[in-house]
């Protein structure tokens, strides 16, 4: 059994996907109907992503080289002659146009939707992941987002999944622990907090997910908002 990887979301993890897929495509390329020019396009790209990741790391560093020079040259002791940094210009390694990441998006899907595509070509581009194993329920981080009503009101929304429930847990200003509020099987959890002062607070509320009547996930992220009394 195999189950589709969702396209990398971050700049590093496309820059290895791209690499990969530069160095594999041409061996199964007419497989998955990948014409020559696409192939080249591919790689073009790939090395244009490799080289604009690369000179914008190295543009920070010259960047902070610069604040450092003139620091030394404008409030430095007397008479030093430290030498300027220099920038690099930008000069693209390969021929081409915007959209790098857009195109190797659509490339990635038209190979997983060919006639040729199997498990193997996709465990080669990293495109499948075999036999996956479910998260353990005591690692799953849930998500919470909370929105305020009138009379201090906290409406707390969050995805229930395979789990029962939620339990809610809230910290007010200048506590050190969380208060429980309780289990709620199903999203929303609609909890009031009143203020003695009938002034508005801002208050952290956080979930666990549960299982029966047991907490079990891990907890959620803080949410904070502010109560409207």
């Amino acid at each position: 059994m195999s189950t589709y990887k969702p396209y990398p979301d971050t700049e590093a993890a496309r820059l290895w996907y791209m690499q990969n897929m530069r160095a594999k495509l041409q061996s199964v390329a007419t497989q998955v109907g990948v014409s020559p020019a696409e192939v080249a396009q591919q790689a073009a790209d790939t090395e244009n992503y490799e080289y604009l990741v690369s000179i914008v790391n190295q543009t920070r560093i010259t960047k902070e080289a610069l604040s450092e020079f003139k620091r030394v040259m404008l409030t430095g002791p007397a008479g030093l002659t430290p030498d300027p940094p220099t920038f690099e210009q930008c000069a693209l390694p390969e021929a081409g146009s915007s959209g790098i990441v857009t195109r190797n998006r659509e490339l990635s899907m038209r190979i997983k939707k060919s006639a040729g595509f199997n498990d193997t070509i996709g465990e080669l581009f990293d495109m499948i992941v075999m036999n996956p194993q479910p998260e353990p329920e005591g690692e799953v981080v849930p998500k919470v987002r909370v929105d305020v009503e009138d009379g201090g009101k906290l409406i707390a929304k969050y995805t229930r999944g395979k789990f029962d429930g939620a339990h809610v847990y809230i910290r007010r200003p200048g506590e050190a622990e969380y208060t429980s509020m309780g289990n709620f099987p199903a999203s929303p959890a609609v909890i009031e907090v009143k203020n003695p002062t009938n002034a508005p607070e801002v208050i952290e509320v956080r979930i666990k997910l549960l299982k029966g009547n047991v907490p079990a996930s891990s907890f959620s992220p803080a949410f904070t908002v502010i109560t409207r009394p």
